[in-house]
């Protein structure tokens, strides 16, 4: 490819939250996949999380998109391998009722302006997963603030927030393409979009981002961006925020 690709980095001067905060989740995880075979390793990539973490939370700003949610799961996953309850409070502190909302709305969990379907898709997976953990350790119920769910309600959350995505919104459109009758027919990556027989440069890709034909490649299971909260959704490949293949 022409295009250039010069190189960057975040420090205290250029920060990247969300990128620092990323890779601390990842490293924090890790450690406890090599817990037991490697325990060196294991707190190296420890300590080095929590040098990122600390960083990030230190100096604040994003390199490619929002950090709250990213700091959330770092949080989560040092204190899942340290036990510092400082992670867990941190968890608590930004969670509750910020990101998460446990009623029964039209719109997704974690819908503000953006389209942003892999959040409440994700938050459904963990509230479906959650409400087994209870129902098999005899968990009667968990607090959140002055309101408390139960198993089954975790399980109705989780229906909401797929039935959503799967077409029962205002639109009646399913946002995992290839499901339903109604689903995106433009989602926006040049794999789907460019005929798989043209023969193409680095430059020619625009005039299939403007057709207004169907994709010739049809991402079955593709989860696209979705709809912005006012419930609007415009099906074209140059509409990025929307019609971007999150999953």
């Amino acid at each position: 490819m022409t295009k250039k690709r010069p190189l960057t980095r975040v420090n205290t001067s250029v920060p990247g939250a969300d990128v620092a905060v990323e890779t601390a989740a990842a490293m924090a995880s890790a450690s406890l996949v090599f817990k037991t075979s490697d325990s060196t390793y294991s707190s190296t990539l420890l300590k080095h999380a929590k040098q990122l973490f600390t960083f990030a939370d230190k100096y604040i700003g994003c390199y490619i998109s929002s950090y709250e949610d990213k700091f959330t799961r770092a949080a989560s996953w040092l204190y899942h391998a340290i036990g510092d309850q400082s992670y867990l409070k941190y968890v608590a502190g930004v969670t509750e009722y910020e990101l998460v909302n446990w009623g029964s709305p039209t719109w997704l969990s974690l819908g503000e302006r953006l389209a942003i379907t892999q959040h409440p898709v994700a938050s459904a997976f963990l509230a479906s997963v959650y409400s087994d953990y209870m129902l098999t350790s005899q968990t009667g119920k968990i607090t959140c603030g002055n309101d408390y769910f139960k198993p089954l309600d975790l399980r109705k959350f989780a229906k909401s927030q797929a039935d959503y995505v799967l077409g029962s919104n205002p639109l009646k459109m399913s946002f995992l393409v290839g499901c339903g009758d109604k689903y995106q027919i433009h989602a926006s990556q040049r794999g789907f979009k460019i005929p798989i027989d043209a023969t193409t440069g680095c430059k020619d890709g625009f005039k299939w981002l403007y057709s207004t034909d169907p994709n010739p490649n049809v991402a079955i299971g593709v989860l696209v961006a979705g709809s912005f909260f006012n419930e609007t959704y415009i099906d074209s490949r140059n509409n990025s925020m929307q019609a971007a293949n999150h999953i």
